[in-house]
């Protein structure tokens, strides 16, 4: 049998990777990219709060669990994680509780939408 070449690196692979360590890499992949999507949230917050005066942003704390907006960052985090398992068609905890949420949402804009005149003519 020939040798292996990983395309993107060009050199030889040596020993081909199981199915579990595939997983694994895609996995911690994925936790990673949540949490730099958090960080780029962050500085962006940082850059409107200071660089373009967005006053009632100087304060927002994403680090320290005692302030709300923390709080609510950990759950987005952990709810970014589980779409992107979602994606590659991985099961996560939070994905029915996010199904669940897609529901109520939806049914709350079908309520806001349903006291106004949707005529288009």
């Amino acid at each position: 049998m020939g040798k292996l070449i990983d395309f993107v690196t060009g050199k030889v692979i040596d020993q081909v990777k199981t199915n579990e360590e595939v997983v694994d890499e895609i996995v911690d992949g994925s936790i990673e990219l949540s949490q730099h999507l958090i960080n780029c949230l962050e500085d962006e917050i940082g850059y409107l709060a200071t660089e373009n005066h967005e006053t009632w942003l100087k304060d927002f704390n994403m680090r320290s669990e005692q302030h709300g907006e923390a709080r609510d960052m950990y759950v987005i985090i952990n709810l970014l994680h589980a779409i992107l398992l979602r994606y590659i068609g991985l099961e996560h905890e939070l994905q029915q509780d996010m199904d669940n949420l897609y529901i109520k949402l939806k049914t709350l804009e079908v309520k806001m939408n349903s006291g106004k005149d949707n005529d288009t003519t």
